[in-house]
């Protein structure tokens, strides 16, 4: 049985209706999108270099990273989003959001409730948002990394966040999301830096040693696959104006002393947990098993014993010409 608004583009779509030219995933297609390694599930897609599982443990994870990042982040751009969905938008036209790498779709959910006269796309590999979504939001199955499946100026905001991993050329990606961005419209990219630092202004590298050498080590491996590294020069298309960047630090543990950010610190230390072990199965690709081990023990024992240690969060606002 075909799964109700969660479709696959079979070509590109007009302007006027951009559900027009796809059809249904089946149940069978749904299975060939996954392949299990090492006890997990990712990506089936040859091309795919994202290197984390796709399953329900890392789907939890993801989950309760947006509910970690939803109260600090949206509030700083809650101004912009308003512009661009609903101030700044005329009549005339259905106003049009994009969440590039979807993931479990909980981003798309959330402003879906907000904005009930927006239409909501969600893009990604991979099948794993809900199979029925509110009226107006639609779920589409697609390789992000290639030529989407819209046509110019075809939404008033897209969005990425946490995409890096996946992407092996920025600067095309960008320009693909700039190509079906209206004039006007708002580009909103977010990124994890990956290293982390503390905020008492020691060295890091001695206050965590074990954790700097597992994210060092993260980092060759990912540069050699290909993955980018996300940075604030990720929006380099002339297409695009009025960039600004928001940069917020988040505590990786208990250790901070008001009570609100002492329980966003144990959150988000238990997704960095869960982070740390998504990567086994990569990790084991490239390195003998008894290594990752070692690496993954020394990472999590530095960020539950170690306190002052800190995560950096970029977001990057821009717009279309």
């Amino acid at each position: 049985m075909a799964i109700h608004r969660l479709l696959r583009p079979r070509v590109r779509a007009s302007t006027d209706d951009l559900s027009a030219n796809l059809i249904p995933v089946a149940d069978d297609d749904i299975t060939a999108c996954f392949v299990e390694r090492r006890g997990r599930l990712f990506a089936s897609q040859t091309r795919c270099i994202y290197p984390l599982p796709v399953d329900g443990w890392e789907q939890t994870r993801q989950i309760e990273l947006h509910w970690i990042l939803r109260p600090i982040t949206l509030a700083k751009s809650a101004e912009k989003l308003r512009h661009a969905l609903v101030d700044g938008r005329s009549d005339e036209q259905q106003v049009r959001v994009l969440d590039v790498g979807t993931g479990t779709g909980h981003w798309v959910l959330d402003l879906a409730k907000e904005f009930p006269d927006v239409a909501f796309y969600g893009l990604d590999f991979v099948p794993i948002a809900t199979r029925y979504p509110p009226p107006n939001v639609m779920f589409q199955v697609h390789d992000f990394t290639e030529e989407m499946p819209y046509p110019p100026e075809s939404f008033d905001l897209v969005h990425a966040r946490l995409v890096s991993l996946g992407i092996a050329d920025m600067e095309a990606f960008v320009a693909e999301t700039t190509r079906i961005l209206r004039p006007g419209g708002l580009l909103l990219t977010c990124e994890w830096s990956r290293t982390i630092s503390t905020n008492d202004g020691s060295e890091v590298s001695m206050r965590a040693p074990r954790a700097c050498a597992f994210l060092n080590c993260l980092r060759d491996l990912l540069q050699a696959r290909g993955v980018v590294h996300p940075s604030d020069a990720m929006i380099l298309d002339r297409r695009l104006t009025a960039v600004e960047s928001a940069v917020f630090q988040f505590p990786i543990g208990g250790w901070p002393e008001d009570p609100e950010w002492k329980a966003i610190g144990l959150r988000y230390l238990y997704t960095l947990t869960e982070y740390a072990r998504s990567l086994v199965s990569f990790l084991e690709e490239e390195l003998p098993v008894d290594a990752v081990q070692g690496l993954i023990e020394g990472f999590l024992q530095d960020i539950h014993g170690k306190d002052s240690l800190v995560s950096t969060y970029i977001s990057v606002h821009a717009v279309r010409l």
